[in-house]
């Protein structure tokens, strides 16, 4: 049983957490965007390109963007507009995917600590967290911005154990993304994914500790007890 994976009574010693896709109901309109700039630049093959792009950083994206845009369209400005497209369309209220704000409450009301762990620079995750009414469940951020090296890096993971102060071991890491999945088992955390626009790939498969259609299944999965 995956309770067994921690001795307090299931509950991992800190959780650290992916934001978009898995707090933040955030992908959707990342897709949009993206998909509306690729029809004015006629650009093909987006529907091959965008997920590529999930859970990578800024840099990650352009790397994806100069492998794969025609030579008539600028990496950089294409990922500018593309990032502004995006914030405007959020200039309101954050969409939270169903079961976070729950989610978040249990565990601050059972003191497990809370770090999320987003390739999404670090002030715009923090706005975009504040905006949606998390920010005040989370004990600490690390951004994209904060590591060399973009998931599937381990990087940005082991600095999420490292804020958390606890052994990456003993840490429950939850993603949405193949690119997350992959960063958090390398980092050496117990992974769940919760897959929200793409699919599980067969080597996240094998790396996730389970996959579940929903956070709300965390309860059972772990048997921790309801409130």
């Amino acid at each position: 049983m995956l309770s067994e994976s921690f001795p307090q009574g299931g509950f991992p010693a800190a959780v650290l957490s992916d934001m978009d896709g898995l707090l933040l109901d955030t992908e959707q309109v990342a897709k949009t965007c993206f998909d509306g700039l690729v029809q004015r630049y006629g650009i093909p093959d987006g529907d091959a390109i965008f997920p590529r792009l999930i859970g990578l950083n800024q840099a990650g994206h352009q790397a994806v963007f100069t492998e794969t845009l025609p030579d008539t369209v600028d990496p950089e400005d294409f990922d500018a507009e593309w990032k502004a497209e995006f914030l405007r369309l959020l200039d309101g209220a954050v969409p939270v995917k169903a079961g976070a704000m729950e989610l978040l409450a249990y565990l601050h009301r059972h003191d497990i600590p809370v770090v999320v762990v987003t390739s999404t620079a670090t002030e715009k995750a923090r706005d975009m967290l504040s905006r949606g009414g998390l920010l005040k469940f989370c004990q600490g951020l690390v951004g994209g911005d904060q590591v060399a090296i973009s998931k599937p890096h381990p990087e940005i993971y082991s600095k999420g154990a490292g804020l958390a102060g606890q052994p990456i071991g003993a840490c429950l890491a939850l993603e949405d993304s193949n690119n997350g999945v992959r960063s958090a088992h390398g980092a050496g955390a117990v992974v769940v994914q919760v897959p929200d626009l793409a699919p599980p790939a067969d080597d996240a498969l094998k790396m996730s500790h389970a996959v579940i259609p929903g956070l709300d299944h965390l309860y059972d999965l772990f048997d921790w007890p309801l409130d």
